[in-house]
């Protein structure tokens, strides 16, 4: 017996919300990292510029005479312009959203753990 189109309708309805959830919690989870790190730098301010890896970090605290507030605002304009476009991208093409999104988180999930046990 085969499914009435309802049934399918609702099928493939069921399938885009949890999509939805999914790149969602992807993206929330990408914010929470980028805010942990943030608080990370901001926390040990005081000897950051002895402890960051990162040449181009290393380069704004340079430049900021070893202020974090350069690397933040970098941080926090790099947050807001990537998660905005995986918004644009999940609005405009959600399968390829949910890989970016998941390559991205990816990377978060490995910075976490680097942040977090090294």
């Amino acid at each position: 017996m085969q499914p009435s189109p309802t049934t399918l309708h609702r099928g493939a309805f069921h399938q885009d919300i949890c999509r939805d959830w999914v790149f969602m919690a992807l993206w929330l989870f990408i914010i929470f990292v980028s805010v942990v790190d943030g608080f990370l730098v901001y926390e040990h301010r005081a000897f950051i510029t002895d402890n960051e890896l990162n040449p181009m970090g290393r380069a704004l605290l340079f430049l900021n005479q070893g202020n974090i507030w350069y690397l933040l605002t970098a941080k926090f304009i790099g947050t807001v312009a990537s998660c905005g476009f995986l918004l644009l991208i999940h609005g405009y093409f959600r399968h390829a959203a949910i890989l970016v999104a998941c390559a991205v988180a990816t990377f978060q999930l490995g910075l976490l753990l680097f942040l977090w046990f090294a």
